[in-house]
């Protein structure tokens, strides 16, 4: 079995795909070392506490996650398939390198060993103490919302870029709209749906729109508000229909 680390399917599937992981990855989320390993006399992140903290924010953004065993020439591996529920397919594989024990419990400790791994890898999630760094990670999350407010277009949405550099500009832009959109708090849920349904936008501003109200209605709208410093329309809707 082969296995590369690509994103498969159609580009309206692959665009849909990235926006949600994207929001996904947006929620920095953070995992407790909260099991014991005392033969180091340290505590680590659990696969257990991996998948706990990684299922809402998974299903909000319509992912999921299945790592099968697998082999690399033979060697043991770790096969992981990440879908969307728009079809967009990521597909890649990770070796297991088991010396000490080649029994089923060594090969049962390499899967669970791996697949915490590739959790926190796909979600670029954080292992933190028990006690946690709360103070220090609002601040964080308050200045990367203040670090994403997007520029204005260089030319209106739909128009074709008159050279590379406004190509490149263009596409800078509406990254930073994808990832303001993903954050965007539940008051906005009314832009939001605006944005989704204007076929004046990018299809991939649309696809985030769509992803963040899904997001948001998968938690209830029972998110708590952003921070303060983001922009009163933080989807970019307004400055797009100005330009």
């Amino acid at each position: 079995m082969t296995y590369n680390n690509q994103i498969e399917s159609t580009p309206e599937q692959v665009a849909a795909f990235c926006v949600a992981l994207c929001a996904a990855q947006a929620a920095a989320l953070k995992v407790a070392k909260s099991t014991a390993n005392d033969t180091l006399g340290s505590s680590y992140a659990d696969l257990n506490g991996h998948i706990a903290a990684s299922a809402d924010v998974l299903k909000g953004n319509g992912l999921a996650v299945v790592t099968l065993p697998s082999h690399i020439n033979g060697a043991p591996a770790l096969a992981t398939t990440v879908t969307h529920q728009a079809g967009g397919t990521l597909r890649s594989i990770f070796p297991m390198l088991i010396a000490s024990r080649t029994d089923m419990q060594g090969l049962g400790a390499a899967i669970t060993y791996g697949r915490r791994y590739i959790i926190g890898c796909l979600l670029n999630m954080q292992t933190v103490d028990d006690d946690g760094q709360e103070a220090t990670d609002a601040k964080r999350g308050e200045n990367f919302a203040r670090s994403i407010a997007p520029p204005p277009l260089p030319f209106s949405p739909g128009q074709e870029p008159a050279t590379t550099v406004a190509a490149q500009r263009s596409a800078a832009s509406t990254m930073k709209r994808i990832q303001q959109i993903a954050t965007a708090p539940v008051e906005h849920l009314a832009q939001l749906e605006a944005l989704a349904s204007n076929n004046g936008e990018p299809e991939s501003i649309r696809a985030a729109a769509r992803n963040r109200i899904a997001a948001i209605n998968a938690a209830g709208n029972s998110e708590t508000p952003a921070a303060e410093s983001i922009a009163a329309d933080p989807t970019g809707c307004e400055a797009s229909q100005d330009a």
